[in-house]
């Protein structure tokens, strides 16, 4: 998924595969999966609520009716608008780094990525991606200690900046 004005701030092809890597980790981790059976199950269990308090009568009955049929759209409105949880955004980072190491790209790409991204982010969280994700700093801080911890060096190539470059534009 593309986020304008975000996308275009990277200047390597390093940085664009963490992204990738980033995005194939949360599918690797089935976090939209989770996230899915999660909404699926609180409506089941919403319906089964609303359905089982609109036989008694009563207005606090009504009234439990009313919080369980909100309750539904709480739900969805929490998982499109807050994403995934901190925690599998850093799984997510840590997979991504683990990734790219794998295939030989620069690991540092990803928390390349996060320092710019980082500079764009408001304070207070904001809008879009920043309102879905941790803070960038913090993330840039956790990857570049797991890097540190695996005593993964950045590496350089010149020849993927430069496809990079032809590529972009």
């Amino acid at each position: 998924m593309r986020h304008p004005g975000h996308v275009d701030c990277l200047t390597s092809e390093e940085e664009l595969a963490a992204i990738l890597a980033h995005e194939v980790a949360h599918v690797s981790h089935k976090d939209g999966l989770a996230a899915i059976q999660k909404a699926l199950w609180a409506q089941v269990v919403t319906t089964l609520g609303t359905e089982a308090a609109k036989k008694l009568s009563g207005a606090d009955i009504a009234k439990l009716v009313s919080l369980f049929e909100g309750s539904v759209s709480d739900v969805t409105k929490t998982l499109l608008v807050n994403g995934y949880s901190r925690s599998q955004e850093e799984a997510a980072d840590q997979g991504a780094l683990t990734y790219l190491h794998r295939l030989g790209y620069n690991p540092y790409g990803l928390p390349d990525v996060l320092g710019k991204l980082a500079q764009q982010q408001p304070s207070g969280g904001g809008q879009g991606i920043f309102a879905t994700h941790p803070g960038m700093d913090k993330r840039q801080s956790q990857s570049k200690s797991f890097l540190t911890q695996k005593q993964w060096t950045r590496t350089e190539e010149g020849r993927r900046d430069r496809r990079f470059r032809e590529c972009a534009g």
